[in-house]
């Protein structure tokens, strides 16, 4: 276009100039007396030709001028045809350069193997790359200068959320990054989708710029694995619930066979010739348990859920008592046994789990035991300061002169089932969990377990474990406790669904001295406590339909509603999980018990109980004088007194407290008749409270109280009389 210009204009000037230069010259000729020159006539040729005058100063002048006027636009023109050309040049070579840019940006943003787009304020779509058009199978024409909301998008609720996602990030000015699913083409895709604002020179939000990656194989693999990871956990689980399931059932027959053989060995005492096959059958029965035990320790171990106890004790106390507990499997060996200890402080109480340390030690006395023929094992404790203040350190090493393993075997001799393959096939090794289980308690105590063993020489493990200390108190016996017979008997209710855990219980109670009734399940166990009067109740926490917990919380709220004193509560296990404990102390029973319990163990819990005084309510010693000394005599007074009191107990109910009360007096008297005849002290003292009240014209809520208070007494005889006439036949009057 400028270059036209310029041509035009050029070309203008100098038809301009040479006008006025033509039209000077002929002015110039007509002032000088110059005119055209005569025509020649004829053939001849004109011989003569005019002169040119010599051209004067003002002549000269006017040429000079008209020179001047014809160079100057001239100059001027071409001048400015340069300057335009070069100006033209530069922006033809800026229009290149911008075009070659738009180019390469284009080129590169269609390079990306990610949609991505430009939309205006009213997201209106301004640009977008060749990826964002095969994603939504459209042409570029039929999508620049509209929303998503023209039908871009498969699903008009998901061409929603994308529009209000880019009206908020251009009212709030802020970046935004989501997972969102996306349907395109029928394909159901999961994106990370990003939206950006963009800004003019002034700060401005003009519009956004946004796109989308396609992360569905990701998705689709992080479902996988996280499918993958609730599959692995529920079969955690189910390996959990498996364990904890068949230790339960093994720990119940492991009980009844341990408690059966217990109660043997003791009451087989003077019989030599039983002595030591009981003796070999209760030692298998206890490394049963143990080795269930030690499984389900290490499943506990795996899932994180073993938590230690930690005690104030002293730590020698504690090995001599678990070395005594070897000293017949050292004898029938012909082995020494030799506990030595050291100490550079001075004596001390460490804090320390007794019952996992007590595992370790066994663990490793059982194999040195085991796997040795002939010699000696020692056991060295040795206390010493550690760096930490209140601390020291604990060396427990276990030496033997046993057969030895080679280093082949000792690198996987910490694994879980591996036993050392130099061992006698013949040789009863166990399940290959005891070192396993060692070094998993020692690292929960945060200390170390190392061996080091030569084939044919022995082996050595050692115990490093760092411990709490303070100065020694007065050492308290960590043996087990004494089987003690019953000073006073107690009577006891035992409620077991297993009916060789139920039989060993009552066999053992009865073994110490005292009474015992049982029941197969809840329902039967609740009816015999309402109806009886017991000490002591004994139940198993884990029985089908209704369980103990359940059981206790209902015998509880019965005793809070009748006034009754708390009956003591002993709950029995065979899962011994801290969460067990919790749960018997919610539902308010008093103590807990872990299958198998022994004769030693049920002893010292029975130890500080007291009979509660049930045979205060009434005299046996009345009884007997009424019934001669006859149980039979005695059991039909027993069974009169019962019914003529819950006859008594139901009309004395039915009785208004409206004046005149002259009916509950009467009732009140005749009822107190019975209560002298077998001298029910408490009885007898309400019913004369209800008659006094009548007597003084008592309101109706003294009147309301004072038979509250006889129907609890006469409720409490009828209990009393139930237990005595159930007892009757096996235990008689003394």
């Amino acid at each position: 276009m400028f270059k036209h210009i310029s041509y035009y204009l050029t070309l203008t000037a100098t038809t301009v100039l040479a006008v006025l230069f033509l039209g000077l010259v002929e002015a110039g000729q007509r002032e000088s007396g110059i005119t055209s020159a005569p025509q020649c006539t004829g053939t001849a040729p004109c011989l003569e030709s005019a002169a040119d005058p010599p051209l004067d100063n003002g002549h000269r002048g006017l040429l000079l001028l008209a020179g001047l006027g014809l160079g100057v636009p001239l100059l001027a023109s071409l001048g400015w045809n340069a300057w335009l050309h070069r100006r033209l040049a530069r922006q033809q070579q800026a229009a290149h350069d911008l075009g070659q840019q738009l180019a390469f940006m284009q080129a590169w943003i269609d390079g990306v193997p990610h949609p991505t787009y430009v939309r205006d304020r009213q997201g209106l779509l301004q640009s977008c790359n060749a990826s964002y058009l095969e994603s939504l199978a459209a042409h570029r024409e039929a999508l620049i200068g509209k929303t998503l909301l023209q039908g871009a998008m498969d699903d008009p609720g998901q061409a929603r959320e994308y529009h209000a996602d880019y009206q908020r990030v251009m009212a709030q000015g802020r970046p935004l990054l989501r997972d969102r699913p996306l349907r395109l083409n029928g394909q159901e895709l999961t994106v990370q989708h990003w939206v950006l604002p963009y800004r003019d020179a002034n700060g401005e939000v003009r519009g956004i710029i946004g796109g989308w990656v396609d992360i569905s194989e990701r998705h689709r693999l992080s479902d996988s694995l996280e499918a993958a990871r609730q599959q692995a956990e529920a079969a955690c689980r189910a390996k959990s619930a498996f364990l904890a399931s068949t230790s339960h059932e093994l720990r119940r027959s492991m009980n009844a066979l341990i408690g059966a053989l217990e109660l043997v060995q003791q009451r087989s005492a003077s019989q030599s010739q039983d002595g030591p096959v009981i003796e070999m059958a209760y030692r298998s029965a206890r490394t049963m348990q143990a080795l269930v035990d030690d499984t389900l320790d290490i499943a506990r171990i795996e899932s994180g859920s073993l938590a230690l106890k930690p005690e104030w004790l002293d730590p020698r106390l504690l090995v001599e008592t678990v070395v005594s507990e070897f000293d017949s499997q050292v004898r029938e060996k012909h082995l020494k046994l030799l506990p030595t200890f050291h100490s550079s402080l001075e004596p001390v109480d460490v804090l320390l789990d007794p019952l996992r340390f007590r595992q370790v030690l066994g663990n490793l006395l059982h194999n040195a035991i085991t796997f040795t023929e002939q010699g000696q094992i020692r056991v060295h404790l040795d206390l010493q300061a550690a760096t930490q203040p209140q601390y020291v350190q604990l060396m427990l090493q276990v030496t033997d002169s046993g057969i030895g393993i080679d280093e082949q075997d000792q690198h996987r001799l910490f694994e879980p089932f591996f036993q050392a393959q130099a061992r006698p096939l013949s040789r009863p090794d166990g399940a290959g969990l005891g070192l396993t289980l060692c070094r998993h308690l020692c690292e929960l105590m945060q200390g170390t377990l190392q061996l080091a063993s030569q084939p044919g020489i022995g082996t050595e493990v050692r115990v490093l474990l760092p411990l709490a200390c303070q100065p020694a108190r007065k050492p308290a016996t960590l043996v087990e406790p004494l089987i003690a017979p019953a000073t006073r008997a107690l009577n006891v209710l035992v409620i077991d669904d297993h009916s060789a855990d139920r039989l060993l219980l009552g066999e053992q109670l009865h073994f110490l001295g005292h009474r015992c009734r049982t029941a197969e399940d809840v329902e039967q166990g609740f009816e015999f406590w309402c109806k009886g009067f017991f000490d002591l109740l004994i139940v198993d926490c884990n029985m089908p339909g209704m369980h103990g917990y359940e059981l206790i919380r209902a015998i509880r709220e019965h005793e809070r509603l009748e006034s009754r004193a708390a009956c003591r509560v002993l709950g029995v296990t065979a899962s011994p999980r801290p969460q067990e404990r919790q749960q018997c102390e919610q539902a308010g029973i008093d103590d807990c018990l872990f299958k198998p319990v022994s004769l030693a163990t049920l002893s010292h819990k029975l130890a500080g109980l007291q009979p509660r005084p049930w045979n205060g309510v009434f005299s046996l010693k009345a009884l007997r004088t009424l019934s001669r000394g006859k149980p039979q005599f005695a059991l039909r007074i027993l069974t009169e007194l019962l019914h003529c009191s819950y006859r008594d107990r139901q009309q004395l109910m039915a009785l208004p407290c409206e004046p005149p009360p002259r009916a509950l007096a009467e009732l009140a008297h005749k009822i107190k008749g019975s209560a002298l005849m077998v001298q029910a002290k408490d009885l007898e003292a309400q019913c004369e409270a209800l008659e006094q009240a009548v007597l003084e014209d008592a309101d109706r809520q003294t009147l309301t109280q004072r038979r509250t208070a006889l129907e609890q007494a006469m409720l409490k005889l009828e209990r009393a009389l139930l237990w005595q006439i159930d007892q009757q036949p096996s235990a008689p009057l003394t």
